[in-house]
């Protein structure tokens, strides 16, 4: 099993929640048989979107959709939400 973490060092700008990036996606695959599903999720209330990558490739820069009986919000830097599409 293959564990590729987006969680930056302390240290780094990156905010701790981001998707994997498509070319990152694109290498591990190449190179591992099998599989990479990225999940989401807060640790209370568990996973809300998960993306199984080798079932939607043209997804890649996506966090994937909601899993069941999630509720999943979009919303803009102004804290509007986005309509769905």
């Amino acid at each position: 099993m293959l564990i590729i973490s987006t969680c930056p060092a302390s240290n780094s700008s990156y905010p701790p929640t981001r998707p994997l990036r498509s070319e990152v996606i694109r290498e591990a695959m190449a190179r591992w048989p099998g599989n990479i599903r990225e999940v989401y999720g807060l640790t209370e209330t568990g996973i809300s979107t998960t993306l199984d990558c080798a079932s939607h490739p043209d997804e890649w820069d996506s966090v994937g959709t909601p899993t069941e009986g999630a509720g999943v919000r979009i919303i803009n830097k102004d804290d509007n939400e986005l309509l769905r599409g």
